[in-house]
């Protein structure tokens, strides 16, 4: 099956490896390009806790020298950047089971946070503000916009000869943002499959018309199994 791969530039390398490894073939066309904010405000040069969501996420944040004593991510590849780039122990690192906001949540419901300087940074639009949680549990609570992603701008039907050219069978969004950026220039057929890799990009796919399918869990390998289990039952 070939697949289209709609996701930002700087994430693109891990996704195509992961499609390629399950028999798929992927072709990449950037939708979003995250662009660096200036001068985002931390309140504090430490924190006890940092909170970082994607490696986009990390990468903007990796810069301004923010010490934190624990980091909690979501998602094993948030957890490998911030090894990397912020060169933090896997024991100081907190990785839920599934890559879900929600997740978060329940692991600081069981800690008592009062008093507490927790820090979240990362896009200037949020899909969902959890500071309501840390200011009720006593937190000084903390969330700097690093960067905003924004819309890759392609020539006029461009993206729809790319699908007809490499006889794409499915589309894949990693973000709300990229769903918008991606229909707001092109139009695809009915046949051609929209796949999500978590609820709030499927919801969004939902709103454009479409009928997206996900995978087991919120990771490129689960999308990229449950598109290969769809191609053998063609």
């Amino acid at each position: 099956m070939n697949v289209l791969i709609t996701r930002a530039a700087e994430q693109l390398a891990e996704t195509v490896n992961i499609f390629s490894s399950h028999g798929l073939f992927p072709y990449c066309m950037p939708i979003i390009q995250s662009v660096a904010l200036e001068a985002p405000e931390f309140k504090y040069d430490s924190y006890d806790y940092c909170i970082l969501t994607s490696p986009t996420a990390v990468k903007f944040f990796a810069p301004h020298k923010i010490v934190a004593k624990k980091y909690v991510a979501v998602g094993t590849a948030t957890a490998k950047a911030i090894c990397e780039l912020l060169k933090v122990p896997e024991d100081c690192i907190f990785t839920p089971n599934s890559a879900y906001i929600g997740e978060i949540e329940n692991f600081f419901t069981c800690i008592n946070i009062t008093g507490k300087k927790i820090v979240a940074p990362g896009a200037l639009e949020r899909i969902k503000n959890i500071g309501d949680l840390f200011r009720a549990g006593g937190a000084y609570f903390d969330a700097p916009a690093l960067y905003e992603t924004v819309a890759a701008l392609y020539n006029k039907k461009e993206i729809e000869s790319v699908v007809n050219k490499y006889c794409i069978k499915a589309v894949t969004f990693f973000s709300p943002s990229a769903v918008s950026a991606f229909f707001d220039q092109a139009a695809l057929p009915d046949d051609i499959i929209t796949a999500a890799i978590g609820k709030t990009t499927a919801d969004s796919l939902t709103m454009r018309g479409r009928t997206p399918v996900c995978g087991e869990e919120q990771t490129a390998e689960s999308l990229a199994l449950t598109l290969k289990q769809i191609e053998k039952k063609r």
